[in-house]
């Protein structure tokens, strides 16, 4: 078991290496992006640093969960995409509960994407869309 000194190690190791690539990944973001996730990133693993004394109490899952949820709450832009079915709407309605924080949810009510499949219900609209 991870003990507080080795999660505030970890903590650290991880916020310097993404510090240290802010740049690169901005970079990489721009490519195929909005070229903000190196920045972002720093953002976030920068307000990670300012409660790893808190986090690093915890006992190492649960940890990680406050690491994470820092992270996305900081960093912002965490997006579930999930099918119309009843439960993955219920799923997600469990994750957005979970958060805590500000969630958007949109619930479709069409799949164009979806062509026949053993698997699911397949296209339930089909007007050209």
């Amino acid at each position: 078991m991870l003990e507080k000194d080795d999660m505030m190690d970890l903590i650290n190791t991880c916020a310097a290496v993404v510090e240290a690539h802010t740049d690169e990944l901005t970079e990489l973001d721009s490519a195929i992006g909005d070229g903000d996730h190196g920045y972002n990133m720093k953002r976030g693993f920068e307000a990670l640093r300012a409660e790893a004394d808190v986090i690093s109490e915890k006992p190492f899952p649960d940890a990680l969960t406050a690491a994470g949820m820092k992270l996305v709450m900081t960093v912002g832009g965490a997006l579930f995409i999930v099918k119309n079915y009843e439960g993955d709407v219920m799923n997600f309605d469990m994750g957005a509960e979970m958060a805590a924080g500000d969630v958007l949810q949109v619930v479709t009510n069409d799949d164009i994407a979806v062509e026949d499949s053993t698997y699911t219900t397949g296209r339930r609209r089909d007007d050209g869309c």
